[in-house]
């Protein structure tokens, strides 16, 4: 258990670093913002997305197989792979919005009602 641990850590701070630079330049790339320096809101979004679709991944999607397995008498292939393509998927209902707010983050920093920038999220989700 501890080696998974230091295993899904080591990737993990490689995985989300690279990713928030890489979604960060995205940013500055794909919006209509002159481009400036990614806000730390932005990437700290873009760092916890990155965090919960990796936890769906090493932690959520094992746990999930092995109820299938044990509950409902799934057989261990077919457990895993249904888990590791399912709970990745799901997770996207929580992600996506962290995403579409760190994109909106960027391109209008200054916006300062929530309620604006929920209806961006709302929008874009659909």
């Amino acid at each position: 258990e501890t080696r998974k641990t230091s295993k899904v850590a080591a990737s993990g701070v490689a995985n989300i670093g690279l990713l928030a630079w890489r979604d960060s330049t995205f940013a500055r790339v794909y919006s209509k913002a002159v481009p400036h320096a990614t806000p730390k809101r932005t990437l700290g979004l873009f760092a916890t997305r990155d965090m919960l679709t990796m936890y769906a991944t090493f932690y959520m999607a094992p746990v999930a197989a092995e109820y299938l397995e044990k509950e409902h008498g799934w057989e261990t292939n077919a457990a895993e792979l249904s888990t590791a393509l399912a709970i990745p998927a799901a997770m996207q209902i929580v992600t996506a919005p962290l995403h579409i707010h760190a994109m909106d983050f960027y391109a209008k920093p200054r916006v300062g009602l929530f309620s604006e920038r929920w209806a961006v999220i709302k929008k874009e989700f659909k």
